[in-house]
């Protein structure tokens, strides 16, 4: 009679068209499926394995169980697997995982336990929450429930298609399989009820193990939110096989025909395979099977006319054993497109000599874009810079920066490969190494300055930047940095200042020494020198116009009382995702900012302080005369 129900039930399946599921309901209280204690699900202690299925709860308890085996319906214990206080679950003396799942009525819910033999693996609708550590000892003589471990811990709805497997599968398995029924001969399948019997008390065990279960408690209802359709399909889906570029190591973009072959999961029971090119199986070749033992390094495609997806097919099956045909994909998309350099037309580094200067790509590159195809962006692979002229030579000429100690200007080019391999060229850059000497304390900047940046009365630096760097360089405390009105700037308004360098983390410009800056005033007029008495308080405008970018990061690690001041000054639209929008002053309990007479206007961050922050407590009139807008 079992094998009739079973040879009925695949029938109707292979008909393929989507039809309300029948599962069992439970009631919550002493209503579960009783499997006994059958040689198939004696797990060795510590062995491998996974348990997976599907729940829909129409009311939830602190205990809510797929699988357990323990002392027919109490302690001890050998495993438990479920939910337990609202948390997914495994229990082997104690609970671990306990990952919080907010769970809704009526509503199906895929979960999988899957154990390598230390960790366990948990996962809700295919997706991993996360792992534990785990561990077993198996008692032969406890009994297996789908459902509780007692009368309290069944569950008040319904479960469907539950699975044991011999082996930890992965996230990819389990994803692949969990919404298809099984035939009950899948290799490392050692128990399967698909629960969907629709009459009587008896559930059937679909493999060739029989371990068959025993309805306690429990009725049949039709379902019609649940579909798991064993299709007429000739085949079922393999994982992936991953190709990738042979430089780049994407294994989404290429731009050449052969690529390498970086992963070939081969389905478990299978040990042979072919290529195909259509995807169909009537493409493959009987006398073409190729052993799993010895897999391909590479894929060679004919060579694309333009952009488009390369795919070739697998086709997997066991030459001494029958099992269903499986066919992965592998695909990887063919692209010549170029990736867009932007550098800024000019850089700036203040060093003190006789030190050598390395200057970053990262640095040189302002937007640059690695190209798109299909729709999609492709990502940058590498930056590399050249140097083509300067009083100097590049002392690393075999790494992706330059070294330099010589002051003066010096063209560089940017280089961007994209992933897909291709590489393009940028527009020259002018770099121009500035020293400073240590022992000066008074720096001047005005950013409409032409001549000459020597930070002086009468030859000021073009940017706050420059100063800044000169002031870190300096041996002396404080130093002072006067900043002529007008507009510093990302690009905005004729600015030239980036606010964004140094990464999320930071960002901004980085004072490392004891500085103050005094802003508002009237700069070089084109007289012999900067108007530095002439002043207009908060006239200089530092406008922070890109998200993640603020103005100043003020990183001091020795016992000083204040790390900086800032006077006279407008800071507005810093978007930082750290402390600090626009000032960040960090400085391990060391030091405060003071600030005065600025304006802060459209400042935010996602942390904490959106126009300033400070890791110690401000003290009075560290914060004067100053105004705050949105």
């Amino acid at each position: 009679m079992r094998k009739q129900l079973i040879i009925a039930a695949l029938c109707a399946a292979l008909v393929g068209a989507l039809r309300a599921e029948t599962v069992p309901v439970f009631t919550g209280n002493n209503s579960y499926v009783d499997l006994g204690a059958p040689d198939a699900l004696q797990i060795p202690s510590n062995e491998p394995f996974t348990v997976e299925g599907w729940m829909l709860f129409n009311g939830t308890d602190n205990r809510d169980m797929l699988y357990c085996k323990n002392s027919n319906r109490g302690s001890p214990y050998t495993y438990m697997l479920g939910f337990a206080d609202g948390k997914l679950a495994a229990h082997n003396g104690a609970w671990r995982g306990n990952f919080v799942v907010s769970r809704q009525l009526g509503r199906w819910y895929h979960v999988a336990f899957s154990f390598d033999g230390s960790t366990m693996s948990f996962y809700l609708d295919g997706a991993l929450l996360g792992t534990a550590a785990f561990s077993f000892v198996n008692t032969a003589a406890h009994t297996v429930k789908i459902g509780g471990y007692s009368s309290s811990a069944d569950i008040n709805g319904s479960m469907s298609d539950v699975r044991v497997w011999n082996y930890a599968r992965s996230g990819g398995e389990i994803l692949m399989d969990m919404e298809t029924r099984l035939t009950g001969a899948e290799a490392g399948l050692i128990g399967y009820w698909p629960l969907d019997e629709g009459e009587g008390t008896t559930v059937y065990d679909w493999t060739a193990s029989g371990s068959d279960g025993t309805l306690v408690g429990a009725g049949w209802n039709d379902d019609g939110d649940l579909t798991l359709e064993l299709t007429d399909a000739e085949y079922l889906d393999a994982l992936p096989v991953a190709l990738a570029d042979l430089v780049t190591g994407s294994e989404r973009f290429t731009n050449s025909n052969e690529v390498d072959v970086v992963e070939f999961p081969v389905p478990r029971g299978y040990d042979v395979y072919q290529f195909g090119t259509t995807g169909e199986p009537s493409e493959i070749d009987a006398g073409g099977w190729l052993s799993t033992n010895a897999l391909p390094a590479r894929v060679t495609f004919a060579q694309p006319a333009g952009d488009t997806n390369l795919v070739r097919y697998v086709w997997f099956t066991n030459t001494a054993a029958a099992v269903r045909l499986r066919r992965a994909e592998a695909a990887i998309r063919y692209t010549r497109a170029a990736p867009v350099p932007d550098v800024w037309p000019t850089f700036q580094r203040v060093v003190a000599p006789p030190a050598a200067t390395v200057i970053q790509p990262e640095e040189i590159d302002r937007l640059s874009t690695g190209g798109e195809t299909g729709g999609e962006t492709i990502p940058i692979f590498s930056r590399w810079l050249t140097l083509l002229s300067g009083p100097d030579t590049n002392a690393t000429p075999g790494e992706p920066w330059i070294t330099v100690s010589s002051q003066g200007v010096y063209t560089v080019e940017l280089v961007v490969v994209n992933a897909a391999g291709t590489a393009a060229t940028s527009s020259v850059c002018q770099v121009e190494l500035l020293t400073v000497d240590p022992s000066a304390t008074t720096f001047y900047v005005d950013k409409n300055w032409t001549g000459a940046e020597l930070g002086t009365t009468n030859a000021p630096y073009r940017t706050i930047r420059t100063a800044v760097q000169a002031a870190n360089l300096t041996t002396t405390e404080p130093n002072m940095i006067y900043v002529a009105a007008g507009w510093y700037g990302d690009g905005a308004n004729g600015g030239t200042e980036d606010y964004s360098a140094g990464g999320a983390a930071d960002g901004g410009i980085t004072v490392t020494r004891r500085t103050e800056l005094y802003g508002g005033y009237a700069g070089w007029q084109g007289g012999a020198t900067f108007d530095w008495e002439a002043r207009t308080p908060r006239a200089t405008v530092i406008d922070l116009d890109k998200a993640n970018s603020r103005a100043f990061y003020c990183n001091r690690s020795a016992e000083s009382r204040i790390v900086a001041l800032f006077d006279g000054l407008t800071f507005q639209n810093a978007s930082h995702t750290a402390d600090g929008g626009a000032i960040a002053v960090v400085t391990a309990g060391y030091g405060r900012p003071v600030v005065n007479d600025c304006l802060f206007t459209n400042n935010v961050t996602t942390g904490q302080g959106g126009a300033i922050y400070t890791d110690i407590a401000f003290e009075p009139q560290t914060v004067t005369a100053c105004d705050f807008i949105d």
